[in-house]
């Protein structure tokens, strides 16, 4: 029988995951029975991107995943996912990728954080808490378009030039994250993008896509280390192969 997969989570990682799991499911296995399912407790998968950029995903991915969206999942077990009015739901492997929470700890230290109704640190415009030189970063930090990696990097290189600043008694302008570009895996080769308001599909997006993951390695290494990284992404089959 299939190998039956579900992918718990239609967000950005839940797609890309959901639909690289048959190319290297095959690529492994030389087998092409794997039955993969993405589950999304709203009415549509990628719900924080643009709706554009989520219709054309779904649209692409209903011949290679299936896609069930308004599915609220209570619990799983061994072998079995627990829906919310629906009968429960065998599968040989479950891959999480929703439901993500602010570490509790902020708000059991009510004495040190203020806390938003996520759980997430209030910060100052340098990203310091009310805690004088504790600085909060990453996904603990309530700030826009926390909980995305380009803005957990943005931080990390902010609060180093905060404290460079700081050191050598200089100023230095309060913190601004940018809003992340998505391009959206739709194959192991192949996306979907938006790119100055315009939709590129399949190899084109898949182009932006390789833009973006080289702009992201190289905030976080040397130019020859990142690129070099960035660069065994393009044969990744043959080197899967070859291990």
């Amino acid at each position: 029988a299939p190998v039956k997969v579900i992918v718990v989570g239609g967000g950005p990682t839940g797609v890309e995951v959901a639909v690289s799991v048959p190319y290297f499911f095959e690529l492994l296995s030389g087998d092409r029975r794997v039955e993969v399912v993405l589950i999304e407790a709203q009415d549509r998968i990628l719900g924080r991107l643009d709706e554009q950029i989520a219709r054309q995903v779904t649209n692409t991915l209903q011949s290679q995943i299936d896609i069930q969206c308004n599915v609220k999942v209570i619990r799983a077990s061994k072998t079995m996912l627990h829906i919310a009015n629906n009968p429960s739901r065998y599968f040989d492997l479950l891959i999480w990728t929703a439901g993500s929470n602010a570490n509790g700890y902020f708000k059991q230290r009510s004495d040190v954080f203020d806390t938003d109704r996520a759980g997430r640190v209030t910060v100052n415009q340098n990203l310091l808490s009310r805690h004088d030189g504790l600085y909060v970063t990453g996904d603990s930090a309530a700030v826009e378009f926390s909980g995305t990696a380009s803005a957990a990097i943005e931080m990390g290189s902010y609060v180093a030039n905060h404290v460079i600043a700081n050191l050598t008694n200089q100023e230095i302008e309060p913190f601004q994250s940018t809003a992340p570009e998505y391009a959206i895996p739709t194959g192991h080769d192949t996306a979907v993008a938006m790119q100055d308001g315009e939709i590129l599909t399949g190899k084109e997006g898949w182009g932006i896509r390789r833009q973006q993951d080289l702009s992201a390695l190289s905030k976080i290494a040397p130019e020859e280390v990142a690129h070099a990284h960035w660069a065994k992404g393009e044969n990744l089959a043959s080197m899967v192969q070859t291990q």
